[in-house]
């Protein structure tokens, strides 16, 4: 009986046994076809196969896996899952950014270009039509444009500096050329005894000047390259130059006059030469340092000529405007100094209105052919002119001699002439 028990109890373990076994059999088979379902499943995802962009890119994140790597598959998918939707969500806000970039663009150019994009909405679903532009722009416009550019760069905007530079150039040789017709006349007129004046011209450097005439030989050195892109920046700056010097709040300033005014760019002197040896004797910059005189002789000399640069038309010898008025220039100047300066405004063709007081008539005598008085009343406070002639000044001071000498001889008063 207790081995009957024993094996009862053994048979009721091996039942036991059996029944887990069972299960797990059972287990062990929906796994199977669970798995022969995945298999299936990932062969037919396999059989187009993968191309070689999303290999590489696989490889590059996942790596090689192995038969063991099978068991922890779960884990290896879920980490790779947060990664790509990690990497998802950064693309989807640049693809939102992108988007909300183009349209900003479409409108831009729909604002600016009504007349191409009227038909064209400013959404991305038109992004379409604008792309296919932009190809069209590419292809067969930009090839077009590209050249036209060039022909434009080369033609226009380098003559055009070209004719600059040469009319600066031209100018300040104009400049000479009329001083050089005045230095002619001055030779033959006398500054001091025995000498004359010459005006001479030189350039002064400013820095900034230097500075623009160097862009400017830069872009006219490179006006038969094939680097169009270099010219055009180059072109650049000496236009940005220009623009500001020429610009109405900056143009009278110093620095754009000395740019743009060839006069501003150069400097001016005189010598006086030996009339005899033609030898210099004196450079004058100006009248300082020197007596009353040379000063009075220098500064009336000089006003002659300046009146005469100006007064005389491109390509003329002389002036043809060329009546001036003198108020009083001569009123606290020698004689004989005045005498040399008038002499200059006469052989310079200048046609000079002395406004003098009456004890100058004998210097306006040699200069003037008619007299104008002014009388004035200050009684009556009124003013009147009169016309007279040199012979009715003589006239006049003849009889006014004869009464002062009947006057005298009444008195008992003998005169004597002066002359």
């Amino acid at each position: 009986k207790a081995q009957w028990e024993a094996a009862k109890a053994e048979l009721a373990d091996i039942q036991a046994e059996k029944t887990r076994h069972s299960k797990c059999l059972w287990s062990l088979k929906k796994d199977l076809e669970h798995a022969e379902q995945h298999a299936q499943h990932a062969q037919d995802v396999m059989q187009p196969g993968l191309t070689d962009d999303v290999r590489s890119q696989l490889a590059e994140r996942v790596g090689d896996l192995q038969e063991s790597d099978l068991e922890r598959l779960a884990e290896l998918e879920g980490r790779h899952r947060k990664a790509i939707d990690k990497t998802r969500e950064s693309l989807n806000g640049r693809h939102q950014t992108a988007g909300r970039q183009a349209v900003g663009v479409m409108s831009a150019f729909r604002g600016r270009w009504e007349v191409t994009a009227a038909d064209w909405g400013s959404d991305i679903a038109s992004l379409p039509d604008y792309l296919a532009h932009l190809v069209h722009l590419e292809e067969e416009g930009l090839p077009a444009l590209v050249e036209q550019f060039q022909e434009r760069l080369s033609r226009h905007t380098t003559q055009s500096l070209a004719r600059l530079r040469e009319k600066m150039y031209a100018e300040q040789e104009d400049i000479r050329d009329r001083i050089e017709t005045i230095n002619q006349v001055l030779a033959r007129t006398e500054f001091r005894l025995g000498t004359h004046l010459k005006l001479g011209t030189r350039r002064e450097r400013y820095e900034h000047v230097q500075y623009f005439d160097k862009q400017l030989t830069d872009v006219l050195s490179q006006a038969g390259s094939d680097d169009h892109e270099v010219r055009f920046h180059q072109l650049q700056r000496v236009i940005e130059t220009l623009d500001k010097a020429s610009n109405p709040a900056t143009a009278q300033n110093l620095e754009s006059l000395r740019l743009l005014d060839p006069r501003y760019q150069m400097s001016f002197y005189a010598e006086e030469i030996d009339t005899a040896s033609q030898q210099v004797r004196d450079v004058l910059e100006s009248s300082s340092g020197k007596s009353g005189g040379e000063k009075e002789s220098f500064a009336g000399t000089i006003v002659a000529a300046s009146l005469a640069y100006v007064l005389t038309p491109d390509g003329g010898d002389q002036p043809i405007y060329c009546t001036v008025f003198l108020d009083e220039a001569f009123s606290n100047t020698a004689e004989a100094v005045s005498r040399r300066v008038l002499r200059v405004f006469r052989e310079l063709k200048i046609h000079v209105n002395l406004i003098t007081p009456y004890k100058n008539l004998n210097l306006a005598r040699e200069s003037a052919h008619s007299l104008l008085i002014v009388e004035r009343d200050p009684n009556q406070h009124e003013s009147q002119l009169c016309e007279v002639t040199w012979e009715d000044i003589d006239r006049h001071d003849a009889q006014r001699a004869a009464t002062l000498q009947a006057q005298a001889a009444d008195l008992g008063i003998e005169l004597e002439s002066m002359r």
